[in-house]
């Protein structure tokens, strides 16, 4: 599992979301002085929140 801070993501999204899409491994975007986020593939499934 790979980590990547927000602004990195931010300037390089496609390199870290085709992973992620294309061969389903997970995500984790840190961000200063809050909480981190987790990105997963969930398919052609949308999911809310």
């Amino acid at each position: 599992m790979e980590a990547v801070n927000y602004s990195d993501l931010r300037n390089h999204l496609k390199v870290y979301m085709d992973p992620v899409w294309e061969n389903h491994e997970p995500l984790v975007i840190t961000r200063k002085n809050k909480q981190n986020i987790y990105s997963k593939h969930f398919g052609s499934r949308v999911l809310y929140q």
